[in-house]
């Protein structure tokens, strides 16, 4: 792959033009230690742990596979904190790679500008501080900005009053992001993630995107797509109109895989993964790319093999459940399936989520 020096990558930096929203973005809640941790999506310290490390370790189906965990960062200078930076000794045991998740923000789903958040996006400095540790433990990163709503709403919602501007904005933050991953060795990039209802209106858009990216950046490239078609908008991972334009098909895989009730045997999980499994097959060929789970998780609760998707309720804490989905999917998908290339699990807690465990108390 191509390699730029430090000098060039740093005016890369300077000149790109990164979004600057309209608003005036307030600081989070301090965070307030790990209240979440029995039912939340980390499974550090719980029997999945031990399941993800010696699954990624093991033979895949796929002889190029990559994948690990999920960082996303909710603090500026979280990725650089050192029971960050200490907490990945245990997942590079398995891991060969991680995804870096830095969130930026728009107000609704209908604003056409974005912005950091002030006290929560990850700065560069922290970015930068994590890929260089990943790097020495021989890491590789799959580096991913995407925009959220500062008022709930999801970005599978979003569609913005001026798309002009926004597009204008989104080639800015991945021509930024870009340069920083090609400057600091990550491995891959993802242009975006699940928004859905903008993948077909704005195909043309997606694609001026995509090649914004690829002049900054001579890795892999991929988009992280919804798992359905959430609301018939043409959305999902069936429905991407531009995965040609990429290297790999991304796809946030929150698959339910039982019914309701259903206890979470490993046997009917491999089952329910099976209708999955021909779908994403049939694209993976269809378009002559491999698959990439660019999120794939289970929180350790009862019912979290039936919607993954959902956190934050009240709800009974089961780390079987987390276990047994962990197994099934490395049973069933990561050792048979030769179209997976890469799968990322979300997450691995950091000081700025609320299932944080700090590595010393693992």
């Amino acid at each position: 792959r191509r390699w730029i020096s430090v000098l060039a990558a740093a005016a890369l930096l300077t000149g790109c033009e990164v979004p600057d929203g309209d608003f005036a973005p307030s600081p989070p809640a301090a965070t307030t230690g790990s209240p979440a941790w029995a039912v939340g999506f980390a499974p550090r310290g719980k029997p999945a742990e031990e399941v993800l490390i010696e699954g990624m370790a093991s033979v895949a189906a796929h002889p190029g596979f990559f994948g690990g965990a999920v960082l996303a960062g909710f603090q500026e200078e979280v990725f650089a904190d050192p029971r960050t930076l200490a907490s990945l000794d245990a997942l590079a045991d398995g891991a060969s790679a991680v995804q870096i998740v830095v969130p930026w923000y728009q107000e609704t789903a209908t604003s056409s500008t974005f912005a950091r958040l002030p006290g929560t996006t990850p700065s560069d400095a922290s970015v930068i501080a994590l890929l260089d540790r990943l790097n020495a433990l021989g890491v590789d990163v799959l580096l991913t900005a995407f925009v959220d709503a500062r008022n709930g709403d999801w970005r599978g919602s979003f569609l913005p009053g001026d798309p002009e501007r926004w597009f204008d904005a989104q080639e800015g933050l991945v021509r930024h992001y870009g340069a920083l991953a090609e400057a600091h060795g990550a491995a891959a990039m993802s242009v975006g993630s699940e928004y859905t209802q903008t993948e077909s209106l704005y195909e043309d858009r997606w694609r001026a995107v995509i090649a914004a990216a690829r002049e900054e950046f001579s890795g892999a490239l991929t988009y992280s797509s919804n798992w359905n078609d959430t609301n018939n908008a043409g959305g999902g991972f069936e429905g991407v109109p531009f995965w040609d334009a990429l290297d790999a098909v991304g796809v946030d895989a929150w698959f339910p895989l039982v019914d309701v009730g259903v206890a979470p045997e490993i046997a009917a999980l491999i089952d329910g993964w099976e209708p999955w499994l021909d779908r994403l097959r049939a694209v993976s060929e269809a378009v002559d790319r491999p698959v990439w789970f660019t999120e794939i998780g289970y929180a350790s609760r009862v019912g979290a093999v039936s919607a993954p998707w959902e956190y934050g309720g009240d709800y009974e804490p089961s780390a079987l459940t987390q276990e047994n989905a962990y197994r099934a999917f490395f049973e069933r998908v990561h050792a048979e399936e030769d179209w997976l290339e890469a799968a990322f699990f979300w997450w691995w807690d950091n000081p700025s989520t609320d299932d944080f465990l700090a590595p010393a108390e693992g």
